[in-house]
């Protein structure tokens, strides 16, 4: 007997249009990278706002973004296809009702772009005309194919060449990602550029990709949750509007995005790291005293190898990137908390306490390195330890009772 669910429905396009809004929205995300690394002098995105993508420029300007996907069998694009023109035409548009404010104009696709200096075609190449214009002053200027492929273009807008002149020459034609493995593109070409998801796994990488295209998605929709709407007159100003203000999206809702979807938890500041990195082995003597006060006198020589470890990860961290301090603070401060509740589980146990205390903070600290590693910027499990090492020679963890220890004051 025949299912349903026996094999993929070749005849519902449903499938495919929703492929290739996710390609558009995955777009967005380039874009909001492109804003947080500051490659482009950008302050927001709005999604579905007047173009399918607005990027506000810091100078208060936009650049304009369309976003068009096509088979690889229909092969390059040409001036006079259906949906470069309507593109062409919206951009004209776009540039009628706000001049002035657009500087610059996105065709996206993850299509190539006809390029053929054959005397049949040639005339068509969108890169041949954009590249032509670029070098003159007015659309009168342009000679042979150049201006045939022009008239082509004018004629299926049906549009001013002055209009047409002033968009093309402000135009940029972009090859995105593929539409097959964008996902896959962004991942592992553009999310790891921004400092939060470095070194992250391929499946945390994956998690904030889904979370940032949500987030695009929520803004391209009509719908708004904020009750301000229903406070909001209708011909109030954008910058009043939440339904307009619901479009926008800043670099903090990125960041907030990816930290959402990393599971980073509370993050400490960087003004309480408190660890002296530079010590070697000079006070390893205190770790030594403690362990052995604490049981843990075998444990020493593992322990004490574990903190050089620790305290070359956390040194190179420091001073690779801008955020280095801060996150050495994150690490220190998620094992100091883990070392204080490991503790109090079992401050009620009779002498020595320290097996018991390290058996639970082994267990608490191999769950973060495994289940939660963003938590600890994806320090392993050796280094977690190693820093619990640090933070007992620094006098912030104990095995045991306190005691007075040797060579202190």
């Amino acid at each position: 007997m025949s299912s349903p669910i026996a094999s993929r429905d070749e005849s519902d396009p449903g499938d495919q249009v929703i492929r290739k809004f996710r390609y558009q929205h995955a777009y967005g995300v380039i874009l909001s990278i492109v804003m947080i690394n500051k490659s482009r002098p950008y302050r927001a995105i709005w999604c579905e706002q007047h173009e399918d993508l607005l990027a506000e420029r810091e100078d208060g300007c936009f650049d304009a973004v369309q976003v068009k996907t096509r088979k690889a069998e229909t092969g390059t694009w040409n001036l006079t296809d259906e949906a470069f023109t309507k593109s062409v035409y919206r951009f004209i548009m776009l540039d009628s009702k706000f001049p002035g404010r657009i500087m610059r104009f996105y065709f996206v696709s993850n299509a190539e772009y006809s390029n053929s200096d054959s005397k049949r075609s040639s005339h068509l190449s969108p890169v041949k005309l954009v590249g032509a214009i670029r070098s003159l002053a007015n659309h009168c200027d342009l000679e042979g194919n150049r201006a045939k492929g022009f008239e082509a273009l004018r004629s299926a807008i049906k549009c001013d060449a002055d209009m047409l002149f002033s968009v093309l020459s402000r135009i940029e034609l972009v090859v995105g990602p593929t539409e097959n493995a964008f996902e896959d593109e962004i991942c592992h070409t553009h999310l790891p550029n921004l400092a939060d998801c470095q070194g992250l796994t391929p499946r945390s990488l994956a998690k904030v990709l889904n979370a940032l295209i949500s987030l695009v998605e929520i803004a391209a929709d009509v719908k708004c949750a904020d009750p301000m709407r229903h406070c909001v007159g209708i011909t109030s100003s954008g910058e009043d509007d939440p339904v307009v203000l619901g479009k926008r999206i800043l670099p903090a809702d990125i960041f907030h995005a990816i930290r959402g979807a990393c599971d980073l938890g509370v993050q400490y500041p960087s003004e309480l790291a408190t660890l002296n990195l530079n010590s070697g082995e000079t006070v390893r003597s205190v770790l030594k005293q403690k362990l052995e006060r604490g049981g843990l006198w075998d444990q020493f020589e593992v322990m004490r190898r574990k903190t050089l470890i620790a305290e070359a990860a956390l040194l190179e961290v420091a001073t690779r990137t801008a955020e280095g301090k801060q996150m050495v603070s994150q690490v220190e401060n998620v094992v100091l908390s883990e070392c204080a509740e490991a503790r109090l589980r079992v401050s009620t146990l009779t002498n020595p306490l320290g097996p018991h205390m390290l058996i639970d903070l082994q267990d608490r600290l191999g769950r973060i390195a495994r289940d939660a590693p963003a938590k600890v910027n994806y320090q392993p499990y050796e280094v977690l330890v190693g820093v619990a090492g640090l933070l007992t020679d620094a006098c912030q963890v104990w095995w045991s009772d306190r005691f007075d220890l040797e060579g202190k004051q």
